[in-house]
């Protein structure tokens, strides 16, 4: 269980960066649409801004998940 733990978090690391970029992006493509879209740009970038928040928020939360994992999986 520890080696697919240690696995999880090497490939957590390796992601976090450029997927981080990529969700920087997605909030200024979904600011761009508001700004420039009209009214259904508004929408469009309302849901582009939701996506990539959410996205980042799973991005920078999963060392915590898996340090969580590691805690309370240790007696399987």
């Amino acid at each position: 269980m520890e080696n697919v733990m240690a696995t999880l978090q090497n490939v957590v690391n390796i992601i976090k960066t450029p997927a981080s970029l990529v969700g920087v992006i997605a909030l200024m493509i979904g600011g761009y649409y508001i700004l420039a879209g009209g009214q259904e740009g508004r929408q469009k970038g309302k849901y582009w801004i939701i996506g990539a928040v959410v996205g980042l928020l799973i991005i920078w939360l999963a060392p915590e998940i898996i340090s969580w994992l590691k805690t309370n999986t240790g007696n399987i």
